[in-house]
């Protein structure tokens, strides 16, 4: 009677062991599942993002952005060499949407700051710089989203909006 026993055991143990199986790999279709609904809803809300944005508009930074891109159009020359400049952005620049590509936005500076550190006093300040005044950059239209729809709370508000709004005209069949 105890031998029946233990193999009862053992047959439970192999019962359980293909449960576990069947549950993994439900664990890994779910998983692809949402993965794949993920990039749905990262590509429809940049797809969205894309049609949000109006060329002329502008846009004022609250925070030190740096949004992944190249400098395009006039180059900043020092000392007989030209340097590009970095398309980060500081509280209180201004940006400009002159053109929409299809993977990326150019946008130009409006005002642009620097932070100047003095060394006597050790302190930073921000300093309006008119060399950077006016030129453009073409940004990837993934870093713009994700950098602005994240650090902006009334962009990303204005924009839930917009995408609720597009979204119910859509239901209606306008």
């Amino acid at each position: 009677m105890r031998y029946q026993r233990v193999f009862e055991i053992e047959d439970k143990l192999v019962a359980n062991k293909t449960e576990i199986q069947n549950m993994y790999d439900k664990i890994k279709s779910l998983t692809e599942e949402n993965t794949r609904l993920e990039r749905e809803v990262h590509s429809s809300m940049i797809s969205n993002f894309f049609d949000y944005i109006e060329i002329g508009s502008t846009h004022r930074f609250e925070s030190y952005v740096y949004l992944t891109g190249v400098q395009t159009g006039k180059k900043e020359v020092y000392k007989d060499r030209v340097v590009d400049v970095d398309s980060n952005f500081i509280e209180g620049d201004v940006i400009e949407f002159i053109k929409k590509n299809q993977k990326s936005i150019v946008i130009k500076c409006v005002t642009k700051y620097r932070q100047v550190y003095d060394p006597y006093t050790k302190t930073t300040t921000k300093v309006l710089d008119d060399k950077i005044k006016n030129m453009t950059f073409r940004i990837q239209i993934d870093s713009l989203y994700n950098n602005l729809i994240q650090r902006d709370a009334d962009l990303k508000s204005r924009f839930d909006k917009y995408l609720k709004r597009k979204q119910s005209l859509e239901l209606l069949g306008i």
